[in-house]
């Protein structure tokens, strides 16, 4: 593996192409180096084939759009020998070469001439853009041009200033002083008091010779041998010499980093590895040394970062108000953490290290510690802190310990503080645990001991900024464009609907996205425990629950806001979750004009949602008799929205049920849409297709009248395309098949999913779904929620009654 090495300065005409052109040289010649010249400004390009009169020099953009077909030996043949001996390229043919030049290339392209030559010379421009990033992130060695004057150095310090603010470290760096002159008002001591530059470098004048030099084409050393110029240079070869003995430690620079998305507006250059997607280390990828060694440093820059930043006496209340000064002690603060990490961790030697480590303090002192990262990844849906140092993450819907973790349960206590005194709450022994939300509107849970007996336990469920619509979840593969047809349609005609589902399985999401198909003109109210809907309309009143006070006064629980919300003059209203009696109310609200109203319920199967709202009801405190709740819960609810968590960690509406009614004391009810699960394909992703009941809703009349129609087949037998499937797997595709067959069958059978379901007593369970092979299934007593039933199609073509 052979070295690269940068040459860059803080401003244009200090001499970077001509220093470049003169090293490359000398290493060829001198050193005995098999040598590649590359010119890579995106802003300046074309002086390299001026120098050497040389017209046909292939590009460095056209190299890395065919680096992909290429191997070391066909990189070193495609540059071309120039008459010098020097392999030699541009850095594009147009300025629009460079809208072309993928991130990932450019990588690729670097390490594969660091492989084809002993020496590689960059000629990297005046300043930092996205391709000379990737060139200095790749170089071994990084020569820093100035003149002998005040500007041009104060222009290189500010360079050198920001290339450490990208966690280069100084032993990556050179500094030369070009034109150099006894009398010149910089020199190294000035650099070094006025810049804080080590520059050992100096390249002595000599204009006359350098003009003949591009006069002629030609490099000096064939010109003048002895030029003072040459002289100066053996101090630079002197500074690349211990590399070319070492050669380049060969690493592969390929992570996806915060530094590069800074610079992405820079230029109109796609970077590959600027996505909002994050990596979080699973427990064990980081070597137990390398993390005693960086909790060493961490723990010694904070206790040094508050001798140069009071970070004690700052008000996160305060700082919410005045973003200004919230800037002001961040630009601080960062600035102390970069100046302490050149002292403290001079044995952190990989650049990506020293930036993760200067991410993690500027979390640690400003933010919410290891966590602050997750909270910032779209990727990341769910965080659990369960002690110090177990953190759980869900990704793409798994679950994986992280190597995350708090210096120690003090850390991750404060991490909690931050978190709840923006919203009014707080944990100590007396209330030991809290709910709230963030400013994003993610979920927080906090528990503390003595309640967690194995440390502070974080539990946050995140809410991510752009709403889910219908399309994302057909992507997703969660449920149908006709079934999203559907429950815009059940939402416009005012049907009460109950979205039932377990822990985790997007009961808030698929909430807000239903509650979003309400007509913008109408009035509707919003009740929750912590705020999460966010919803589109313009008339819309967010009422939150109120946790009591240290003397445990003043609480407002979910049952008083939404008795409050009648009083409103609502036309709909949303609850987040019922837990208790505002079930209750919620029913009343549904039964007094308030249709369209939607909640939801944990439970794991229509049946169970029903049960479950009997339950909650009961826990009003009224002594009301099972069949007049039962009456209440059949006459108030209209649709059941089933979601459910499959093992490859897809949530998907499982069952779109209607409750029919009450017969005698049962709640009955018929499905109109199911997930029907045919089997997992050999990367355990679940394979199976949403399929109509056959039955039609009874509420279908009622939406012709409202001038909402759906299409017709909507309720046909048959499998709807489910679009998560993955149909490329041949073995899947014969598994789709034969479901799809089965379903034909299942649709044809009177015995199929289509008889209604009765919920309620163990004697009324014994009755489910009576059917008659020759007849279809038996008609049902009259309903009591509506007696007038709407016709529908049997399975042999008849006419209910």
């Amino acid at each position: 593996m052979g070295i690269l090495i940068a040459v860059t300065g803080g401003k244009d005409g200090v001499g970077k192409t001509t220093l470049s052109l003169h090293l490359a040289y000398s290493l060829l010649k001198n050193a005995k180096q098999r040598t590649c010249l590359i010119e890579a400004d995106p802003y300046n390009f074309g002086d390299l084939s001026v120098l050497l009169a040389s017209k046909q020099i292939k590009s460095f953009t056209d190299f890395c759009s065919q680096v992909g077909r290429m191997d070391s030996r066909l990189a070193a043949n495609w540059a071309g020998a120039h008459p010098t001996g020097l392999s030699l390229m541009s850095a594009a043919n147009f300025p629009k070469d460079f809208q072309n030049l993928e991130d990932e290339n450019v990588i690729k392209a670097l390490q594969l001439l660091k492989r084809a030559f002993d020496v590689v010379v960059i000629d990297a421009g005046r300043d930092i853009n996205p391709l000379s990033f990737r060139v200095f992130e790749n170089s071994d060695l990084i020569f820093l041009v100035t003149d002998a004057d005040i500007i041009s150095a104060n222009r290189t310090g500010e360079l050198l200033k920001n290339l450490r603010s990208l966690h280069f470290g100084n032993e990556s760096f050179r500094v030369i002083i070009n034109r150099f002159e006894q009398k010149s008002v910089v020199n190294p001591s000035t650099l070094k008091q006025k810049f804080n530059l080590d520059a050992k470098i100096l390249l002595p004048t000599d204009s006359a010779g350098l003009q003949q030099s591009v006069s002629m084409a030609r490099p000096l050393h064939a010109i003048n041998p002895k030029s003072p110029y040459l002289i100066g240079l053996d101090q630079a070869l002197r500074a690349v010499h211990p590399f070319l003995q070492g050669g380049s430690s060969g690493t592969v620079v390929t992570g996806k980093n915060q530094s590069l998305e800074v610079l992405n507006s820079l230029l109109p250059f796609r970077a590959a590895g600027a996505g909002a997607s994050l990596e979080v280390p699973a427990r064990g990828s980081i070597p137990d040394p390398i993390k005693e060694r960086n909790l060493r440093i961490r723990t010694r820059v904070h206790e040094r970062l508050l001798e140069l930043v009071d970070l004690r006496e700052m008000d996160p209340l305060e700082l919410e108000r005045d973003p200004k000064k919230k800037e002001e002690l961040k630009s601080k603060t960062v600035q102390a953490i970069h100046q302490l990490l050149e002292q403290e961790a001079k044995d952190v030697s990989d650049r990506q290290e020293r930036a993760l480590l200067a991410q993690e303090l500027v979390d640690e002192a400003l933010g919410l510690g290891p966590i602050e990262a997750l909270l910032r990844s779209e990727s990341v849906s769910e965080i659990m802190v369960n002690g110090k140092d177990m953190i759980y993450v869900e990704q793409n819907g798994k679950l994986t310990l992280s190597d995350l973790y708090f210096t120690g349960d003090k850390q991750l206590l404060g991490c909690i503080e931050r978190i709840l005194m923006p919203i009014g709450r707080r944990v100590d022994e007396k209330t030991p645990l809290a709910d709230g939300r963030l400013r994003d509107g993610s979920r927080i849970n906090v528990i503390i001991p003595p309640l967690a007996l194995s440390g502070p336990t974080l539990t946050i469920r995140k809410f991510f900024k752009e709403k889910l619509q219908v399309e994302d979840l057909v992507r997703f593969g969660s449920l149908t464009d006709e079934m999203g047809d559907f429950l815009r349609a059940a939402v416009e005609a005012k049907l009460n609907v109950v979205v039932s589902g377990g822990t985790g399985t997007g009961k808030t999401t698929l909430l807000n996205l239903v509650s979003g198909f309400i007509p913008n003109d109408e009035r509707i109210v919003t009740v929750e425990d912590a705020a999460e809907l966010q919803l589109p309309q313009d008339h819309v009143i967010t009422l939150e629950t109120k946790p009591a006070n240290l003397q445990g006064e003043g609480s407002i629980s979910i049952r008083d806001l939404v008795r409050n919300s009648l009083r409103m003059r609502p036309d709909r209203i949303v609850v987040g979750e019922c837990r208790g009696g505002e079930a209750l109310d919620m029913l009343q609200a549904m039964n007094t004009g308030h249709d369209g109203s939607l909640t939801t319920v944990h439970a794991n199967n229509p049946r169970d949602c029903l049960r479950r709202l009997e339950t909650l009801v009961m826990m009003a405190g009224f002594d009301l008799p099972m069949v007049a709740i039962r009456e209440q819960i059949a006459s108030a609810v209209n649709l059941i929205v089933q979601l459910r968590r499959y093992s490859d960690g897809t949530r998907k509406i499982s069952h779109i049920t209607e409750v029919m009614g009450l017969e005698g004391e049962t709640m009955v009810t018929q499905p109109i849409f199911e997930f029907k699960q045919t089997g997992t394909n050999e990367k355990g992703k679940v394979i199976g297709n949403f399929q109509p009941s056959g039955l039609i809703p009874k509420f279908v009349e009622s939406l012709k009248a409202k001038g909402i129609s759906l299409p017709k087949g909507l309720f046909g037998g048959g499998a709807l395309p489910n679009r998560s499937s993955d149909r490329s797997s041949s073995s899947e595709t014969k598994q789709l098949s034969q479901s799809d067959s089965k379903s034909k069958t299942e649709a044809a059978t009177p015995e199929a999913p289509m008889a209604r379901k009765p919920v309620g007593s163990s004697k009324d369970e014994a009755n489910l779904s009576r059917s008659s092979p020759s007849r279809g299934f038996r008609p049902p007593a009259p309903v009591k929620k509506n007696p007038a039933r709407i016709p529908t199609r049997n399975p042999h073509g008849g006419k209910k009654p």
